[in-house]
């Protein structure tokens, strides 16, 4: 095991409901103790929740990833789950000196038409429109397994809360997944698919990585919930595409 100033810095960006406090475990499931690891909460999540936000665009994540990693030496590897992935691949993109080598787990990266129309709707008739199918389509991602309760629960409560939703309804109008020129990424890249993944639309993950040019693609069984059913295998295939030369 390497001492702890030699190992290499590994950065986690989570989902669009996530925070750095949900990302810890599933980091440290999936990685152990072989990376220095740094999680962070996405605008206006997590302990920002209430904060005032003035732009959700990708911009604005990207600087906020760049700010968060501005302590970090030398260059790192950078982990997006979900809408993270979408946040990773837009940094790599413009800050390919900085990022090693890039992994996109169940990225999210193309608005369907539905969405997009979802995102043109103003605010009180989205609330009731979209949260609900969201919320229901994680809630299945996690079903099945006793010990996500927890999670599943955080999550409802979650979209109860007036402050997220507001935060979900700027990041959809805002933050334009189906306008990003992912083949502009020349960050060596890898990305992790679920074949059950209703909440990211394999084929749209497929199509992604097609334009990605993605040097190597896993689709794994699972759901969105991925990297927290299957963190072992997760991590495993993560740390073989840092790790090889």
């Amino acid at each position: 095991m390497p001492s702890a100033s030699t190992k290499r810095c590994l950065v986690f960006v989570h989902g669009i409901d996530g925070s750095a406090a949900g990302s810890d475990e599933v980091v440290s499931s999936a990685f152990g103790r072989q990376y220095r690891t740094l999680t962070y909460d996405l605008l206006g999540r997590g302990k920002s929740l209430g904060t005032p936000v003035p732009s959700h665009s990708v911009e604005a994540y990207v600087e906020q990833l760049l700010t968060v990693t501005r302590g970090i030496k030398g260059r790192f590897f950078l982990v997006g789950y979900s809408m993270g992935g979408a946040v990773a691949a837009a940094f790599a993109m413009r800050y390919p000196e900085r990022v090693e080598k890039v992994a996109l787990v169940c990225p999210a990266g193309r608005l369907s038409w539905i969405g997009k129309f979802a995102s043109s709707l103003p605010f009180a008739a989205w609330k009731v429109a979209v949260p609900p199918v969201l919320l229901g389509k994680m809630e299945k991602a996690f079903e099945g397994v006793k010990r996500f309760q927890g999670t599943i629960q955080r999550k409802r409560d979650l979209y109860k809360d007036d402050r997220f939703l507001r935060v979900l309804y700027d990041t959809f109008r805002e933050f334009p997944l189906s306008d990003l020129p992912v083949s502009k990424l020349k960050v060596p890249s890898l990305i992790v698919a679920a074949y059950s993944d209703t909440v990211v639309n394999p084929a749209s993950v497929e199509r992604l990585a097609r334009e990605l040019g993605a040097t190597s693609v896993v689709v794994m069984d699972g759901t969105h919930a991925l990297p927290v059913r299957r963190p072992a295998a997760v991590g495993a295939a993560i740390r073989n595409f840092f790790s090889a030369t």
